[in-house]
């Protein structure tokens, strides 16, 4: 049962497959999980919203749901992850002299790096979502994970920023707005929240490429210590879909249905042995049967291709040697083959992803690494709300409504104990 006195927040992805809700309360910068809810988002593809009216009525009935099962909590304050066409990634550096008298780095040094950072020029049409720094270098050699109170002359950083295209943006503040009646606290992209769903990437020596390859969108993350690089390609599991389409004369109902027999069935195979599925196929056209074998051929021939896709990015970006494990959640991670492909395109890793118990509740059991995105998006939304709070940042309509509502669970309970 939640606490009047304590604020509730609200994570929402808004995914291809279907839109996802969780419900905690924040205590200390961390989240205690309510209640969760999902619901089929039906109209929305590789991140853009189609139609809004259908998106809006599914969105409202996620959040229902999961206020019914917090036992009427309901949200003060909503984080939502976006992912999709519409996001892009920039690198940037910047760099400042230290004006302490002693030449020691202070604090107020490194708002000014950031501040700076944050003045890279992007698109007039496009919305900053999130800055962040890679690496510091003091006087542009020696590298430091934090150099606060470190004697320099000069400090500099590395950073990467991800941006929107306003209209997207506003799309999606107007759903929220006009369908929840709230405003959103902050519009996170997928890459960035999907590292702080996992255990893995605690060690800060550690660095770990996070994969989350979803029906429409495929975001990954480099985290080591912090951001180091995040982007997001607009291909995931409808391609693969897709391309089962085109090989086998399929509509996509059917293509669906194909790759999730392939998940469910041919995962669970002794290995060398085969499966078969019958397709209705087309209409016109005689039911046939398909080896699963083969659509794993169509499957690998995709996968290969989005992984090197990815690996090309990072190197790219310089950021392969940060990179010494990875991570896979979404819907592909239940695709058996990619722990064969990820060695064998990036000669690392593939580890199992692992959660907070506190993290996840009964609902999310079954399907954790679904939800990966949603739980991501709550833990790092508790540490923005709290330090949003301490630096007396939050916006005056959600400081009014969280009040309003507070006082009101007050007086509610006061009454519920008096007999009359």
């Amino acid at each position: 049962m939640p606490s009047p006195k304590t604020p509730v927040i609200c994570a929402l992805d808004l995914g291809s497959m279907n839109i996802r809700v969780i419900l905690a309360e924040v205590i200390d910068g961390e989240p205690r999980l309510l209640a969760c809810a999902r619901r089929p988002s039906l109209k929305i593809k590789n991140g853009d919203i189609q139609v809004v009216q259908v998106v809006g009525e599914q969105l409202l009935l996620a959040l229902q749901h999961a206020e019914e099962l917090a036992h009427g909590a309901t949200a003060d304050h909503v984080y939502v992850s976006i992912s999709g066409s519409g996001l892009h990634t920039d690198l940037a550096n910047a760099n400042v002299y230290i004006s302490d008298a002693e030449g020691v780095v202070t604090a107020e040094a490194m708002r000014e790096l950031q501040h700076l950072l944050s003045d890279h020029k992007i698109p007039v049409n496009r919305e900053l979502l999130c800055v962040d720094v890679c690496k510091y270098f003091i006087d542009n050699q020696k590298e430091v994970l934090n150099p606060t109170d470190q004697v320099a002359v000069a400090l500099s950083c590395d950073g990467v920023l991800v941006s929107a295209d306003q209209n997207y943006v506003g799309g999606v503040r107007r759903l929220i707005k006009e369908n929840l009646g709230r405003e959103i606290m902050r519009l996170l992209p997928s890459s960035r929240v999907l590292p702080h769903a996992f255990q893995n990437t605690l060690d800060p020596d550690r660095g770990t490429l996070c994969l989350n390859l979803g029906y429409g969108t495929l975001d990954y993350s480099v985290y080591k210590g912090n951001e180091q690089y995040l982007n997001t390609l607009p291909i995931g599991l409808d391609h693969i879909c897709m391309d089962l389409g085109e090989c086998f004369d399929l509509h996509s109902k059917e293509s669906e249905k194909l790759l999730k027999a392939y998940i469910e069935v041919y995962g669970s195979l002794p290995e060398g042995e085969d499966g078969m599925i019958e397709l209705k196929g087309l209409p016109g056209t005689e039911p046939r049967r398909v080896s699963l074998q083969s659509v794993e051929t169509v499957v690998i021939a995709r996968l290969r291709e989005m992984l090197e896709l990815v690996w090309h990015d990072i190197c790219h970006a310089k950021k392969n040697s940060a990179v010494s494990a990875v991570l896979m959640t979404g819907g592909g991670a239940r695709l058996k083959v990619i722990e064969r492909l990820v060695p064998e395109v990036m000669s690392l890793h593939l580890s199992k992803p692992h959660y907070e118990p506190q993290h996840i509740l009964p609902d999310m059991r079954d399907e954790i690494d679904l939800w990966s995105n949603c739980l991501g998006t709550l833990i790092l939304g508790a540490r923005d709300y709290q330090v949003s709070l301490e630096g007396g940042r939050m916006p005056i309509t959600s400081q009014f409504t969280a009040e309003f509502r507070r006082i009101g669970g007050l007086v509610k309970d006061v009454f519920s104990h008096i007999k009359w």
